[in-house]
């Protein structure tokens, strides 16, 4: 008696990703260390880029400006907020299982915010960058749906308060925090891909 050979099912499993450079959006529900999620409604939504290679960027960028007028009858105030954003999340299959991968996560982040209230020298800027680490694991439905699951951590966090006091003078604040850890922001979603 021969063996059956399935010669067909691996390229089958090779098949199941996108060979070619593909666009997704995404949707699903994130969760905070400590934090819950109300499975009524999706509350997270990603596009991501995906190489042939496998590496996938899931970038953030937000350009807003924001202004808030009050008229007390007597002064009208205004209060602009502008705000600069720009993050990235990085994804490296790193071992791959049929139609399982399991991969290393890296982000990188940038977000600037200028509150300028009413008045003179009073403007309050905030400068944030952070790089952060987790692992994920992704499962191809076909190659244009994938279901992930991801972990998430920061390891280095810095933020940066400068405040005006007057034309001339302005005060400096710092903090940094750095912390090798394991308590994650927790992600579901689902992508469709071109």
């Amino acid at each position: 008696m021969v063996p059956v050979m399935h010669e067909e099912r691996e390229p089958e499993m090779r098949d199941i990703r996108p060979r070619e450079l593909a666009f997704a959006i995404g949707l699903g529900y994130a969760r905070p260390p400590g934090g819950t999620v109300d499975l009524q409604m999706p509350n997270i939504a990603s596009v991501r880029l995906r190489l042939p290679s496998g590496i996938t960027f899931e970038p953030t960028a937000i350009i807003g400006n924001s202004a808030a007028e009050t008229n007390t009858g007597i002064t009208d105030t205004t209060e602009t907020v502008t705000t600069l954003a720009l993050a990235t999340l990085i994804r490296l299959p790193v071992i791959r299982h049929g139609r399982v991968d399991f991969e290393i996560l890296g982000s990188i982040g940038l977000d600037v915010v200028k509150d300028d209230p009413s008045g003179d020298n009073n403007t309050k800027t905030t400068t944030s960058f952070g790089i952060g680490w987790g692992i994920g694991i992704g499962y191809w439905l076909s190659p244009h749906f994938q279901l992930s699951m991801s972990a998430t951590n920061s390891i280095l966090d810095i933020t940066s308060t400068k405040q005006d006091t007057s034309a001339t003078t302005s005060t400096k604040d710092s903090v940094t925090n750095f912390a090798l850890q394991f308590s994650p922001t927790m992600t579901v979603m689902l992508h469709l891909y071109n």
